[in-house]
């Protein structure tokens, strides 16, 4: 089965593949199907550095801006797609006709920003040799075939106007341009390879312009890139559009490509504080995307009942601070309205929603589970609802199948509800008095696949609590159908630290050995996963972030004094036991190392 990722990291590998990044023998399927998104975070930490040096190796901007512009390309990415767009167009439709307006534009944008003032004339410039085929007669607008046999003209005359030494054998180079053709792709390295055949021979003979091939190279490989995109996306006449217009000064300020260079290009690319400064470029790309969305001319029902019902249905899921009650009767008001509406067929998604709210509503959780496997999430709208159902799918199968869980399994839908979220995910602020209360220092916290099961978990028992009737239940009881017992474990734990050490005030060395004594800590259970569900939730890390694993694993009903008790301890509490942890940790590792070395002296 193919492993769902996230789709602009999806959108990054194509770009890094088409840059001829990928080192030989990578195994670029695997690259794309990690299954921990954490994968793809630490893989792009390193991949936008490489696209950034490749795109701007004369540094024209600083890295910093970059980084800020490829955190903007994402969040517009995003925001479009978690637009709640109601056509009769499919979702793949219109991420083709956004594709075709906000790519091209996107780098167009980038290579007149790039190629600023005197650096146009610039030959080492990524860009300067795409502009330069762009701009030349040597590009035939509206004619794909052209355009190769004309690259390989562009190389060759520029080959001429370096002026190389007839002694200088540039034949395996000219073979390898001779071989463009549309039909067939060029890698990177196997133009560098050439090239650096050529150098090294040139060198052996004592010649002392080597930086002509260092010219050649760089005019090589942006052209075969610009091949590259085109064999791709056959999107190279919408730049040269685009880049016609802005060097011409035609864009009118209405355009598409006129709101992207501002929201963009603002000024205000410094460092972003994820939390605070990103609140803005939300609310600009939002803006951005309803421009963009009405000059797609895209056929939408703006029914502002059927838009009401739906906005009423999403913040009913996502909303976790929204706790009105939510009546069956309500439900089938919603159902009866939108069948009214439903000229096309095109409302039948969010019917299907709420036909599974309905099921869970009547506590039928096998039945609501079986129905959304029959859903094929490829058909669903742009929007909220291919996360939405995707949470709830998610939040049954931890519900039904705790036990047959394994490492992994739940990645194809972490994917699915990753799909409108960022892949900069936005951290939950740690309760002040964790000692590690820098958010990146909590493994469990710092960890995207958690955060997003411990959301879609938190949702689903919101979601449970909305729908469900109280009266039907004690004040205490958990109900049947909320996702519970996922802090059990951890408040065992905490019980047995309450009731053998008592005063955490003193001496943390003391508590260690108290933790060691009573046998709190072994050395087998020492990295002991306390919540099955998560990774890295230790002992010692989920002291670290109590507070938000309370506020989001918690089902409706559910108590645990001991970690209420312990979340409400002071700081320095808190820093002692901590620290007596970390103590008792290397006490018992550096223990079982001497038993070790024993046995082998004996």
């Amino acid at each position: 089965m193919k492993v769902p990722t996230h789709t602009f990291a999806e959108m990054l590998y194509k770009v890094y593949e088409i840059l001829g990044l990928f080192k030989k023998n990578t195994n670029r399927r695997d690259l794309r199907n990690h299954s921990n998104f954490s994968s793809h975070q630490m893989f792009f930490a390193k991949a936008l550095d490489e696209i950034i040096d490749t795109i701007d190796n004369q540094e024209s901007l600083d890295k910093q801006i970059r980084l800020v512009l490829f955190y903007k390309y994402e969040q517009l990415y995003n925001k479009f797609v978690s637009t709640n767009l109601v056509s009769t167009l499919n979702a793949k439709e219109i991420m083709i006709r956004f594709t075709e307006i906000v790519i091209p534009a996107v780098i167009a944008l980038d290579i007149h920003i790039t190629l600023r003032g005197y650096r146009k004339e610039d030959p080492f410039n990524f860009y300067y040799h795409i502009r330069k085929f762009l701009l030349s007669e040597k590009y035939n607008k509206n004619n794909e075939e052209l355009i190769y046999q004309n690259a390989k003209k562009y190389l060759k005359k520029y080959i001429k106007s370096l002026n190389f030494e007839p002694s200088i054998d540039l034949s395996s180079i000219i073979s390898l341009i001779d071989n463009i053709r549309k039909s067939s792709k060029q890698r990177t390295a196997s133009i560098n390879t050439a090239i650096d055949q050529c150098l090294s021979i040139a060198n052996l003979m004592g010649y002392k312009k080597s930086y002509k091939f260092d010219l050649l190279r760089v005019a090589y490989t942006s052209i075969n890139t610009l091949l590259l995109f085109q064999k791709e996306t056959n999107l190279l006449d919408f730049v040269y559009n685009n880049y016609e217009k802005i060097i011409k000064k035609e864009i009118k300020e209405y355009e598409p490509i006129s709101k992207l260079n501002n929201y963009l290009y603002d000024g205000k690319n410094h460092l972003i504080i994820l939390g605070i400064e990103d609140e803005i470029v939300d609310k600009n790309s939002t803006e951005v995307i309803n421009s963009i969305i009405s000059y797609l001319d895209i056929p939408i029902l703006n029914n502002p009942i059927v838009k009401d019902i739906i906005y009423e249905i999403e913040r009913f899921t996502f909303n976790l601070d929204y706790l009105v009650p939510y009546s069956k009767s309500y439900f089938n008001l919603l159902k009866r309205h939108l069948n009214k509406y439903d000229k096309n067929n095109i409302l039948k998604p969010y019917l299907t929603f709420i036909d599974i709210i309905l099921l869970l509503q009547d506590e039928k959780i096998d039945a609501a589970f079986n129905f959304i496997k029959n859903i094929n999430k490829k058909n669903l709208p742009l929007g909220f609802l291919n996360s939405a159902i995707s949470t709830i799918d998610l939040a049954l199968q931890i519900k039904l199948k705790k036990k047959t869980i394994r490492n992994g399994s739940l990645i194809p839908l972490i994917n699915s509800i990753l799909i409108t979220n960022s892949i900069y995910i936005k951290y939950y602020p740690i309760a002040y008095h964790i000692e590690n209360n820098k958010i990146r220092e909590n493994p469990i916290i710092k960890n995207p696949n958690n955060i997003i099961l411990m959301q879609s978990i938190a949702r689903y028992n919101l979601m449970i609590s909305k729908i469900t009737d109280e009266k039907n239940y004690k004040f205490d009881e958990v109900f049947p159908h909320a996702i519970n017992g996922s802090l059990n474990h951890l408040d065992k734990l905490l019980e047995k630290l309450i009731k053998h050490v008592l005063n955490f005030n003193i001496k943390d060395d003391v508590i260690a050995k108290k933790i060691i004594e009573k046998k709190i800590y072994t050395y087998s259970n020492l990295n002991k996963n306390l919540i099955n569900i998560l990774n890295d939730c230790s002992l010692y890390n989920c002291i670290g972030c109590l507070s938000i694993l309370y506020d989001y694993l918690q089902a409706p009903g559910e108590e645990f004094e001991n970690i209420r008790l312990f979340i409400s301890k002071p700081e320095k509490e808190i820093n002692n036991l901590r620290k007596a942890l970390h103590i008792a940790e290397n006490i018992l590792y550096e223990n079982k190392q001497k038993k070790k070395s024993a046995v082998l002296d004996n």
